[in-house]
């Protein structure tokens, strides 16, 4: 299934996307604010995804472990091609008002979750960045080490901010 901003659900296995933006969203949503990609192989040419912004804020001890990931794109046993696209401005965030814990946010443009298959051509991915109090990885991208990879050609990596793995992690 593929999610987003732009239709609440897209129930398909493949899906190809040219030209369109996904940008601006808030969401409550703890992954994939612009898009959350599941079980599915899609593929973008001339998309925009940017200003997208997952959040997990919690303020009793109820959860121990709050997690952004992946404002832009989350992927989870997906492929997933981007072709002439940007990927930029994004941001994930996650904290707790009273209680301490574990905090996590990563890929804050694009998270590559379980087996995830992510190529990235003629693109950029830039100004993304992931915020927590403790664990902070990938401002630019994520890639989960159970069985993921990425292929990156020809693509502008700049200013993506993180703890670990400004770019990349």
């Amino acid at each position: 299934a593929i999610l987003a901003s732009a239709f609440s659900s897209l129930n398909a296995t493949r899906v190809s996307i040219r030209n369109h933006i996904y940008t601006a969203t808030t969401s409550n949503f703890t992954r994939g604010a612009g898009l959350h990609i599941s079980d599915s192989s899609a593929f973008f040419t001339e998309c925009d995804i940017s200003s997208n912004e997952a959040k997990n804020v919690y303020g009793t001890s109820s959860n121990h472990n709050p997690k952004a990931e992946g404002a832009g794109i989350y992927s989870i046993n997906s492929t997933i091609r981007l072709v002439d696209s940007t990927v930029n401005d994004n941001l994930c965030r996650a904290w707790a008002n009273t209680y301490q814990s574990s905090f996590v946010s990563r890929g804050a443009g694009i998270y590559a979750g379980v087996s995830s298959d992510i190529t990235i051509i003629d693109s950029e991915i830039s100004r993304n960045q992931v915020y927590a109090p403790i664990s902070v990885f990938g401002g630019g991208i994520y890639c989960d080490d159970t069985g993921s990879s990425i292929i990156i050609s020809n693509t502008l990596m700049l200013y993506n901010e993180a703890n670990d793995g400004s770019a990349i992690y």
